[in-house]
């Protein structure tokens, strides 16, 4: 081109820009009519963010010769060229609305078929508003120059004229496939539009040279640092949106300018000032020891007011690596590779959450494979969007690392490695891929490179002291990190002997791999082996010392959990989720927490201020259905079942089968308390054949127990025992000893002693003294409160009282109704009818604050009027509470209450009428045999 004029148009009456060519452009008449086909191409893209061309059109000068020129639309401003040299660089809110601009302004001229081919910051004016304009005091973007470039072109040596290398465009700015020859489309424009989005974001471009020809050749072979790299504080998505931009293949882009504006437009992952990358891979709770309802069950403290400053998070997950080829004996590889790239992401104090999250058990779990398990899909699938979609909204990320491993064709006996990040909530997003080869036995220190290269793309830096705890935390021995990795396999597969064994391994191959240590304390805890779990405990207490706080802390809540002290384990919880409230693990176990009464308050509050830390984002399944049970809690029994509705289809429509049972299981509660038994067992059983399809063994045989207790109350006590005793050898199949395991042999105990069988609940009890001294598990609570019952039946209130004792310190002073009523029926066979009562009304009141249902608790209310001889009052109450009663068990024990307080009175008759109407009372067979008794005394 030549000289730039301001002119005056007269027959458009305003002033233009006046471009003149070269006289050796219009002397090749060939050209000029091509520049003139190119021009008249250009007109078509009109837009009031493209700079409008007029005319072409040729004149004479006054020495004669001819001059050929361009009118275009006059625009009085600067170019953003000018701008960034004279202001520097500009943040992503001065950014966004001219990127607006130019996005639209590329896409109206792509749409007409005109490819701009040398889009740089100099091809872009900046023109004031004027006063009155909506947008004023705003400035207008205006994109120039389209065509020219191509206008330029010609078949041999012009090109030396236009750029000075023998390149068409600006090699600055060129896409590789314009350095190489190639096609040339609208994807070329995207990768200049990346270019000069990093110019604009950091003040340089990504690359530099000696000349502008070795610019462009470093484009074609080598991949732009990330602008994190420059700017460490800029937002991820900007940082992931240039480097998209900036894909070498044309195909990897974003197809439309427009497409780069919507991924910057999506609801903000709140980057940390502190630059946190999170490997969020949201864990999927399951029931531990509780086998009434779903969920976890856990006694935390109350949420202080405080509210420390929050450091938000950006959630990744290390989806893991495809083998691509024969490995051999190096199958071992992909899993190692991804665990220590694991630990890589995590470093630093403020990298909190990692793909093997910690979950209420305070041990490593592979919730990235049992997620992948759940929607059945391979690391092969992850190569399709939608698989990655799918596995990212359950994980509740935005980033998954994927990768393939293969033997090197170059090296043999070397593997080569490439990943990427691809994007989970946005699948079409990817940031450059990494790639490295390496000797297998030089997998920790690749893991080191790769490890750095993945934090500088997320633009995470380790501090000096954070470079010191990723060194401590990193396994020495390659041995011990291929035993782990191996133990995290098998807990996917609920191979809990197997993934101790390969955990033990790990930790004596390397013993101050710290990691190994907790894993192996939280596998002998699944196993329940108590004894053992808080001896590995105590080896991870003294590996800790120089790890991260928050390392320190879990550390510190493992070995607490391991000693029983589940109150203080909790405490350490609530203080990281002060800190972390975006982290949906520790916000179910508040939420679950919750679920009483008197603190449904704290669960509701809780699920605000996750949602407002975690930018609003749509709830994790697990809390869809936390929340749902609160407002099943206060009342909302309507809206329980909307969230539940919810949650199922969201289930469903992610083919996530461990969460769908997780849903029907929670279904199944709800439709206890319309006393549907037989929906009921209905969805629970449907809730049983979906984990033990995935599978999840565990799981069906905890469900299978919730049947039990189903149809226990209602007086199918024989089923009921012959289902408890499958989940109860199902779980010891799994090796489960202790823990769940002899949870279900209490409720055995428990099923005995209402049967009247006092020898099968010796024999239990029996049982469950033998598992304490071989696993090192102590009996719970409420085994001892069995142990006081039994005693109190054979007469022995000296050893009634000591099991009470027992109860009350195992419970770690807390009481319970069992307790109290225990205590109270004590009272009454001492004669201290007062005291009785106050332990009696203490219970109701206990029962009532946890948020039970009268149907549960009501009559020990009626029962203390009976024990204090008002008679009249405690029948009348009793028959008051029978109105509204549903279960047959409660049913039944109202009908005892009304006849041990006919007796009372000395009226055997009553007794006996009171149990002759209920027909559920010969389902219980102590209660038939006490009828029975009463029968012969009225006869008599």
């Amino acid at each position: 081109m030549g000289e730039v004029y301001q002119a005056y148009d007269e027959l458009l009456r305003s002033d233009v820009a006046l471009k003149t060519l070269l006289p050796k452009f219009g002397a090749d008449p060939a050209m000029l009519e091509r520049f003139r086909r190119e021009v008249l191409l250009a007109r078509k893209a009109s837009h009031p963010n493209v700079c409008r061309v007029y005319h072409l059109d040729s004149t004479q000068t006054s020495a004669g010769e001819g001059l050929d020129f361009l009118t275009m639309e006059f625009l009085e401003g600067e170019t953003l060229s000018e701008r960034l040299k004279h202001q520097g660089r500009m943040s992503p809110a001065e950014v966004m609305p001219l990127l607006r601009q130019v996005a639209a302004g590329l896409d109206a001229a792509h749409a007409e078929g005109v490819i701009h081919r040398d889009f740089k910051t100099s091809n872009v004016m900046l023109v004031p508003r004027q006063a009155g304009d909506a947008h004023s005091g705003e400035l207008r973007a205006v994109v120039t120059d389209f065509g020219i470039a191509r206008a330029l072109q010609s078949q041999g040596g012009l090109e030396e004229q236009v750029t000075g290398t023998g390149l068409l465009g600006t090699p600055e700015y060129m896409a590789p496939e314009q350095v190489s020859g190639g096609e040339v489309g609208p994807a070329a424009d995207i990768y200049a539009l990346g270019l000069v989005l990093y110019e604009m974001l950091t003040g340089s471009l990504p690359f530099a040279g000696a000349t502008p020809l070795e610019v462009a050749v470093k484009r074609v072979n080598e991949r732009p640092p990330p602008p994190r790299s420059v700017v460490p504080e800029l937002d991820l998505r900007w940082n992931a949106a240039v480097l998209k931009c900036l894909e070498r293949v044309p195909e990897a882009r974003f197809s439309t300018a427009a497409d780069v504006v919507r991924f910057l437009d999506r609801p903000s992952p709140l980057v940390s000032r502190r630059k946190v990358v999170t490997v969020a891979l949201v864990g999927l709770a399951v029931v531990v020891g509780a086998f009434s309802v779903p969920g976890l069950r856990r006694k935390l403290a109350g949420l202080t007011q405080a509210t420390p400053e929050f450091h938000t998070r950006i959630p990744v997950a290390v989806a893991g690596f495809t083998s691509v080829g024969d490995l051999g004996d190096l199958k071992w590889v992909p899993s190692t590779l991804a665990e220590l790239l694991r630990m890589e992401l995590e470093a630093g104090e403020t990298s909190l959450r990692v793909s093997q999250s910690r979950r209420g058990e305070y041990f490593p779990d592979s919730s990235v494979g049992m997620a992948k398990a759940s929607l059945g899909i391979s690391n092969a699938d992850l190569a399709t969007p939608e698989a990655r979609r799918r596995l990212s909204e359950l994980l509740g990320t935005q980033w998954l690392l994927i990768g393939t491993i293969r033997p090197s064709a170059q090296s043999p006996g070397w593997i080569e490695v490439e990943m990427q990040f691809q994007g989970g909530s946005e699948p079409s997003a990817a940031m450059n891929p990494f790639s490295e080869s390496f000797a297998p036995d030089d997998l920790l220190a690749a893991s080191g490179r790769l490890g750095e290269q993945l934090r500088t793309a997320l633009g995470v830096s380790l501090s000096g002291k954070e470079v010191e705890q990723l060194r401590a935390a990193r396994p020495r021995s390659l041995t011990a990190a291929r035993h782990y990795a191996e133990g995290l396999e098998r807990l996917t597969r609920t191979d809990y002997p197997g993934a101790q064994q390969a955990f033990a391994a790990s930790s004596a191959a390397d013993g101050a791999f710290h990691a190994a240590h907790v894993a192996e304390a939280g596998a002998w805890l699944k196993l329940g082996y108590g004894r053992r779990a808080r001896e590995a405990a105590q080896r991870a207490r003294e590996t800790a010392a120089a790890l991260p706080e928050s390392e320190r802390q879990l550390t510190e809540a493992l070995v607490l959990f391991a000693s029983g002290d589940e109150h203080g384990a909790r405490g350490i919880d609530k203080r990281r989720f002060e800190t972390w409230p975006d982290d949906p693990d520790l916000a179910l176990e508040f939420v679950e927490d919750s679920s009483e009464a008197t603190a449904l308050e704290r669960g509701f509050a809780v699920l605000a201020r996750w949602r407002k830390a975690a930018g609003n984002r749509e709830p994790h399944l697990f809390l869809q259905m936390a929340e749902a049970q609160l407002k099943n809690r206060a009342g909302d029994r309507e809206g329980a079942s909307v969230l539940l509705d919810q949650a199922e289809q969201r289930a469903r429509a992610m083919g996530a089968r461990i969460e769908l049972g997780e849903v029907l299981w929670w279904r199944g509660e709800w439709l206890a308390g319309r006393s549907d038994l037989p929906k009921v067992l209905e969805v629970l059983a449907a809730a049983e054949a979906l984990f033990r399809a995935v599978p999840e063994p565990a799981a069906a045989a905890r469900v299978k127990m919730d049947r039990a207790i189903r149809l226990m109350k209602s007086g199918n006590r024989s089923q009921a025992v012959a289902l408890a005793t499958e989940a109860l050898s199902e779980l010891r199949r799994l090796g489960m000893q202790g823990g769940e395991a002899s949870g279900v042999l209490e409720w055995l105990g428990w099923m005995a002693w209402f049967a009247g069988d006092v020898r099968g609940t010796d024999q239990r009890l029996s049982e469950l003294e033998d598992l304490e001294r071989s696993t090192g598990t102590p009996e719970s609570s409420m085994a001892f409160g069995l142990k006081g019952w039994l005693a109190l039946l054979k007469g022995e209130l000296r050893e009634a009282r000591q099991a009470l004792v027992e109860r009350h310190r195992r419970a770690q002073g807390e009481g319970s109704e069992v307790a109290l009523s225990l205590a109270s029926r004590i009272l009454r066979e001492e004669d201290r009818p007062a005291e009785a009562r106050a332990l009696l009304e203490r219970d109701h009141r206990l029962a009532i604050s946890k948020g039970d249902t009268p149907d549960d608790y009501s009559q020990v209310a009626c029962r203390a009027e009976c024990d204090s001889k008002k008679y009249k009052e405690g029948l009348a109450c009793l028959d008051e509470v029978s109105r509204y009663i549903k279960e047959d068990i409660v049913r039944v024990q109202v009908a005892v209450a009304r006849g041990e307080c006919h007796l009372a009175m000395g009226d055997a008759t009553g007794a006996l009428s009171a149990l002759e109407q209920m027909s559920e009372v010969s389902k219980f067979p102590p209660v038939a045999a006490w009828r029975d008794v009463l029968r012969a005394r009225a006869a008599a």
